[in-house]
């Protein structure tokens, strides 16, 4: 609904196969919801519940506590239980999200030839990591070299997979995150001190330059993807999100800065229509 707020959420999984065993995390947004002043119908994007997810073998009480699990047949003798498994319309949903879904980070809300006001997504970082120690039905917890991520690295393992080692700060995704929403200015708790400290940990990107090298697996301080091929989902994320899309025509004094950078950071690539040259409400053209 257009009066509906949308609030979204910028954390890093507490494990490889659930958000938030222990919901510790949903407590914590709850609480940072109410704290802003959320209405009851306002909408919140929260990935684990608003994409489709990989299927994976759970602990039975996923199932038991939530109401709207669909699983397959119990497993036999561990008491766990099979998600079920995306369709391949699914999986075209999910890919799409994955190059896309960046762009509600970025939004910050417009006015339509109406005269319609449409509001802008108000992110909230919550940056702090959960102990495997508290996750229910979490089994033996052992450390172990987590060769699923790139590079593999060890972090602590459960029923509820490996539980996630690396900081807000430093992780792939909640890196592009927080750099797209920071340029943008649509964070809305900047005010809480963990929020701060995520600031203060890295110098970050103004540009598509240093989003690059911020990226770049050689950096000094290098961002960790759970799954390889995710640095590239997000390879060009900053200049999709956070630039003005803008005629040649009408600013063609920038076109040959954008086709000397093409022709340095995204070749092949056609000679472009148009070019991007300051920043953005990424989203719907709202002009």
């Amino acid at each position: 609904p257009p009066v509906a707020q949308p609030w979204v959420v910028s954390y890093g999984w507490a494990a490889m196969r659930h958000c938030s065993p222990s919901g510790a995390k949903i407590r914590e947004l709850s609480e940072a919801l109410r704290e802003l002043g959320a209405k009851p119908d306002d909408v919140v994007f929260l990935d684990y519940m608003s994409m489709w997810q990989s299927d994976h073998k759970v602990p039975e009480i996923y199932s038991k506590r939530n109401n709207y699990a669909t699983v397959l047949d119990r497993t036999s003798g561990d008491d766990c239980v099979q998600q079920l498994p995306m369709t391949i319309a699914q999986k075209q949903e999910k890919t799409l999200a994955l190059y896309e879904s960046t762009r509600m980070f970025a939004f910050k809300g417009g006015t339509l030839p109406s005269g319609q006001t449409i509001l802008g997504c108000k992110v909230l970082v919550l940056p702090e990591l959960e102990s495997p120690y508290d996750f229910p039905a979490a089994g033996a917890i052992t450390k172990e070299m987590n060769t699923l991520c790139s590079p593999p690295r060890e972090e602590m393992n459960s029923r509820w997979g490996f539980a996630k080692s690396v900081p807000y700060e430093n992780g792939g995704w909640t890196c592009a995150e927080y750099a797209v929403a920071r340029f943008n200015g649509t964070i809305a708790n900047t005010h809480h001190e963990a929020v701060k400290r995520v600031d203060a940990a890295r110098a970050w990107p103004m540009d598509v330059e240093e989003f690059a090298s911020m990226m770049d697996v050689r950096a000094t301080h290098p961002v960790a993807f759970t799954k390889g091929g995710d640095r590239e989902a997000v390879r060009f994320n900053f200049y999709k999100y956070c630039y003005h899309i803008l005629d040649q025509q009408e600013h063609p004094e920038a076109a040959p800065a954008l086709q000397e950078a093409c022709a340095r950071d995204c070749s092949p690539v056609p000679r472009p229509a148009f070019v991007e040259v300051k920043q953005r409400n990424a989203g719907p053209t709202l002009t």
